[in-house]
């Protein structure tokens, strides 16, 4: 991950992930581009003409002189490669993120979130989970006071993916940067002998193809009927650092199950949630 881009409204929860995305891209060794977002349709006023032109020019104006301030300041503490952008968008917001995430060979997006102190609102309202299923970068979703510390133990959820071995794989020469171990979990609705068989099944495969350190990947299966809530209190056990989920085009079942658990998680979860995108 060569090139990170953190979008930014100047709230709580945007500085926190800002810091965050800071810390990485310095363990990373990583550019880092700061994007804000100036929204026509978000003008208090209903100005026409040469008024609009004028009030977003200001409105760009006053955002890029934040933006240099905020990069200025990461320069100095950080010592990195620090890039803003200013973007001009007559779309709605969502469709706006989503067309400045992945221009340009990003390799990451961070994004913070209110986490579940306020689980109705997310930095950018709703948006964060919306613009997931929009992008085709992996976006890491920070919430609001979780620090950076780093990835000692990171769990995969996966409800067996053909694409897993392929996610599992640049999984670990990400966690190779930080020594960490990485944990595939699966969560088992029902405590069955069948479901004990395709776990082992899948465990033995992947222990033999991937390649990967000795005591780097562990597996382990929990039982819970609400897979949300399983991984949730999994994370919160193991005291992990990162989860990471899998997006990709999908059949209408799995779809279901994974939008619902990105999207319940996006909204409650107290740590760091990578979701990566294929």
């Amino acid at each position: 991950m060569n090139r990170i881009i953190c979008p930014v409204d100047f709230s709580e929860p945007a500085n926190n992930a800002l810091e965050y995305a800071a810390n990485l891209a310095v363990h990373l060794k990583a550019q880092l581009t700061l994007l804000h977002i100036v929204q026509k349709n978000a003008l208090h006023e209903t100005p026409t003409g040469a008024k609009i032109i004028e009030a977003t020019e200001e409105l760009e104006k006053e955002a890029k002189r934040k933006l240099e301030t905020c990069c200025e300041e990461l320069k100095k503490e950080f010592t990195l490669d620090c890039f803003i952008r200013v973007k001009t968008h007559s779309e709605g917001l969502e469709k706006a993120l989503s067309m400045e995430l992945t221009e340009e060979g990003f390799d990451l997006a961070v994004m913070g979130t209110n986490g579940p102190d306020d689980y109705n609102q997310l930095f950018f309202g709703t948006h964060t989970y919306n613009v997931i299923r929009k992008i085709n970068i992996p976006l890491l979703m920070v919430p609001k006071g979780c620090q950076f510390e780093s990835f000692e133990n990171m769990v995969y959820a996966s409800d067996y993916d053909n694409e897993d071995m392929v996610t599992l794989q640049k999984l670990v020469d990400f966690a190779n940067v930080f020594s960490s171990k990485i944990t595939f979990l699966h969560i088992s609705n029902h405590d069955t002998e069948k479901s004990e068989e395709i776990f082992l099944s899948f465990k033995d495969v992947y222990e033999d193809k991937l390649e990967a350190a000795p005591g780097t990947i562990f597996f382990e299966r929990e039982i819970n009927k609400d897979s949300t809530r399983g991984i949730d209190a999994y994370m919160d056990e193991k005291k992990a650092d990162l989860l990471v989920l899998q997006v990709k085009h999908r059949t209408a079942l799995q779809k279901i199950f994974h939008d619902s658990v990105i999207k319940k998680l996006s909204f409650a979860a107290t740590y760091p949630v990578l979701i990566n995108q294929n």
